[in-house]
């Protein structure tokens, strides 16, 4: 803190020593001050008269006397313009007279007045100064620098005698001498509550004192337990404000932006740095908000809504309220914003809807079954549209499917299209996971249960989730985990389409469309005894295989890109894939298959800080990883998974004997197994096997 002329109030009237107290007087009284200074010829200070030494010499009525001889004793002390508000505070004197660097004056300011200014420049609501307040500074040495004079004298000297013994000087020694300071609180002295604020001044981590605000009117506590109601309610609305979904901006009488709360930034995407200050119609015009509801508001002096599109593409609906004063002027306008992306979204899709025809429909459909559209499903190898064909080829056919793959390869979503594009679409879709239910809770949770069948059964009995599937799909994932004894009751239900509850006697007839799927070796667990080979028979009616990731290469850049829109959308950002981390990602494996993938994009959608991702944000794991196949003929470095081992062997030989056979026949006679044998296994890695034995016809 530095002390100025505009902030202390200076006062830089001087007399020579040799004037009459009777020009004192006039200046008093033209200057309205309190204080003049006495110098000698060469600017020197010399003493300095009140006005209560000036009525004191007048009232004797030689107001011709010299006024150096009418100055009392009062205390002041030279200091230099380097001295800090805080430093000042602490110099034993009842004024301090400032002088240039040859001694000359130049002005001199009161003690009390110093101290008052130091207080109102806390800015701390609760600290006035004023009737009913008693102030004291004492320095780090506990000795008393100052008192208020004034509020003192209103106080007996019996009163006063006993103040260096109260609690309230023990309170300020200790602010003083420990820096342990008092904030409101509330100390008895002479019969007296007292209201204590004791503040401890420091210059660069040095205590040099403390200052004691001592309140004893009971209007002045009154005040205070206002203020500090009002800043609990300021702290109230404050947090509302400021955990509100929705947005609000204020602006003054003027259309000036005044506060924006932080969901006002999440919504329209401008940073309230770059509005607070400024007029609402220059937010405008830099793009911050699209259009000013403010100044509607401010025109008409009413409420008004709009819809607005803000610069992150989100629609908003925006509504302005006026505040008006006593005389009718609007001095805020408040406008509240809230984000109605999705419900227009919703609005257009229900638009386009009205307006389509039957004939639309059955258009869309018929695209649909001829895989040109496919609303979940995202592809561009040769390998997923023959899928596709597979599904719309056995959708409408009511028979039991099963799907096979990987983990995150998307059977699941395969299961959906089935239903989708099946006559079952109105009905239910039902999924669970076999293997994410405790056996002993699954039998239940599949055929439901009857009252008092077991131990905490629900009264009145549970419907499963053959019943709550009627008349629509049941999609079995990971059957491979189903219990043996489950197996059976499986199998009974795909046979007589019904089931049995627990603990019931009456069969339930079910109309369910069974889909299952599994990423285990069902074969091999039937050729151990953990599945059974009749339940076996009855789930491979039609089975579909989904490759893995790496064996669909020309999926990759399409799925990467279709999940950057997705999540840039979910989280509002615009981020975009630069060329070479494209190039970088059709040479990973991709062993968690397209649910690695999609995880991979929405980490570095949230986590990178710039708008285009490069290769130098994708984690080492994807940029560093070498090809399992050095070339067509011998193994890369490292270790891999023995399962995908024998699958590029396998898919390895097939191919090389079909080029060098050009016949299945003859290609699966080279390689000892029987046709069929190797007709699955080119479906299943989807061997371009037409290409091939036109390849060897050509040669």
């Amino acid at each position: 803190m530095v002390w100025t002329n505009e902030t202390t109030g200076l006062n830089e009237h001087y007399i020579q020593q040799d004037a009459s107290i009777k020009i004192a007087g006039r200046l008093f009284d033209q200057a309205k001050i309190e204080e003049i200074a006495i110098v000698d010829n060469k600017m020197q200070p010399l003493a300095l008269i009140t006005k209560q030494d000036y009525i004191h010499y007048s009232l004797l009525e030689n107001v011709d006397m010299p006024v150096l001889d009418c100055s009392l004793e009062n205390s002041w002390v030279c200091i230099n313009k380097k001295q800090t508000l805080p430093q000042l505070l602490f110099i034993k004197a009842d004024y301090l007279v400032r002088v240039d660097g040859k001694g000359r004056f130049q002005a001199v300011i009161p003690k009390e007045q110093l101290v008052r200014q130091y207080i109102k420049e806390l800015k701390n609501p609760l600290l006035f100064t004023g009737q009913g307040s008693l102030i004291v500074v004492v320095d780090s040495n506990g000795e008393k620098v100052y008192l208020d004079l004034y509020q003192a004298s209103n106080l007996n000297d019996r009163f006063m005698d006993s103040f260096n013994q109260s609690s309230l000087w023990i309170s300020l020694l200790n602010a003083a001498t420990r820096g342990i300071s008092r904030q409101g609180e509330e100390l008895s002295w002479g019969d007296i509550d007292w209201t204590v604020f004791t503040l401890p001044v420091y210059e660069k981590e040095k205590l040099l004192g403390a200052v004691g605000l001592f309140y004893y009117s009971p209007e002045i506590h009154a005040v205070i337990k206002q203020i500090r109601h009002l800043e609990e309610m300021y702290k109230e609305v404050n947090t509302i404000i400021e955990t509100s979904y929705d947005g609000f901006n204020v602006t003054d009488g003027q259309g000036v932006v005044l506060r924006v709360n932080r969901s006002h930034q999440r919504i329209t995407g401008s940073r309230p740095e770059n509005m607070v200050g400024k007029h609402i119609l220059d937010c405008v015009k830099e793009g911050e908000l699209s259009d000013s509801v403010t100044m509607e508001v401010l025109k008409h002096k009413r409420t008004v809504t709009a819809q607005q599109q803000v610069r992150n593409g989100k629609h908003i609906i925006v509504t302005g309220t006026p505040v008006f004063d006593e005389a009718g002027e609007i001095i805020r306008v408040v406008c509240n914003l809230r984000d109605i992306t999705e419900l227009k979204t919703l609005e257009g899709k229900l638009a386009e809807t009205e307006k389509s025809s039957k004939q639309y429909r059955n258009e869309l459909e018929h695209l649909r079954k001829q895989h040109l559209y496919h609303e979940q499903i995202i592809t561009a190898s040769e390998a997923m549209n023959k899928i596709l064909d597979e599904v719309q080829q056995v959708a409408d056919k009511d028979v039991t499917v099963i799907v096979l793959g990987e983990t995150g390869v998307g059977k699941g979503v395969i299961a959906k299209e089935i239903h989708q594009s099946s006559i079952r679409r109105d009905g239910p879709f039902i999924d669970i996971n076999c293997g994410a239910i405790p056996p002993a809770l699954l039998e239940s949770e599949l055929f439901g249960y009857e009252h008092g069948a077991f131990t905490g059964a629900k009264k009145g009995g549970k419907p499963g989730i053959f019943e709550l599937a009627q008349h629509g799909t049941l999609f079995l994932d990971e059957i491979g985990e189903l219990p043996m004894d489950l197996q059976v009751k499986l199998l009974k239900v795909l046979q007589e389409k019904q089931i049995l509850r627990v603990g019931g006697t009456a069969p339930i007839p079910v109309d369910v469309r069974i889909i299952c799927a599994t990423n285990r070796n069902l074969r091999e667990m039937m050729a151990n005894g953990d599945f059974r080979s009749d339940l076996y028979y009855r789930l491979f009616v039609v089975p579909i295989y989904i490759p893995a990731l790496r064996y669909r290469k020309d999926d990759i850049i399409p799925l990467m890109n279709y999940y950057l829109d997705k999540f840039n959308q979910k989280y509002g950002c615009a981020k975009e894939m630069a060329p070479e981390v494209q190039k970088k990602m059709l040479h990973y494996s991709w062993p968690g298959n397209v649910r690695e993938l999609e995880n991979l994009v929405e980490r570095l959608v949230v986590s990178v800080p710039v708008t285009t991702i490069d290769a130098g944000h994708i984690p080492e794991l994807y940029m560093g990883e070498k090809s399992y196949w050095k070339d067509e003929r011998g193994w890369g470095p490292g270790i891999v998974p023995l399962r995908q081992a024998v699958e590029e062997t396998e898919k390895y030989l097939i191919v090389q004997a079909l080029k060098e056979c050009g016949s299945m026949t003859k290609a699966a006679k080279r390689l000892g197994l029987d046709r069929t044998t190797v007709l699955r296994k080119v479906s299943k890695y989807s061997i371009p096997y037409q290409k091939i034995k036109k390849q060897h016809s050509g040669t």
